[in-house]
């Protein structure tokens, strides 16, 4: 079911590091969009990783802390702060002061059943900018 492979994608993925999960979680051809605009911002197993690794080499302490879960048939919608400290590598081009984050993220998954397919999110990036500007 696609809401399990959610909680894994974000409670062992994410929060836990076990990338490694990845290979059986998300299908080959991946698709990660932009809520706002439907841009795709990252296609691939692959890359689906390397943007995960991008912001965990930043935030080595990153947490995904979800407070609200949907499910229909097909979909699961994840609501979730996602919270840390900017304290390794640059992201974005911003060098790390140790500014702490804390911003909303909405993430909608689909799956074919058997692995996740897709997710599409809306993060507070303004929020996120500012947090880092102060840092």
């Amino acid at each position: 079911m696609t809401s399990d492979l959610v909680r894994i994608f974000i409670e062992e993925v994410w929060n836990q590091r076990r990338l490694d999960l990845l290979d059986g979680l998300a299908a080959d051809d991946y698709e990660l969009r932009n809520l706002a605009d439907g841009s795709v911002a990252t296609r691939g197993r692959q890359g689906l990783r390397a943007q995960i690794e991008e912001w965990l080499r930043a935030f080595p302490d990153l947490r995904l802390l979800e407070t609200d879960h949907l499910t229909d048939c097909e979909r699961v919608a994840s609501v979730a702060r996602i919270t840390g400290c900017h304290t390794g590598a640059a992201f974005r081009a911003i060098e790390p002061r140790g500014a702490r984050i804390d911003a909303a993220i909405v993430a909608i998954f689909t799956g074919d059943g058997e692995r996740l397919v897709s997710h599409s999110t809306l993060l507070q990036t303004r929020r996120l900018l500012e947090q880092l500007a102060l840092g």
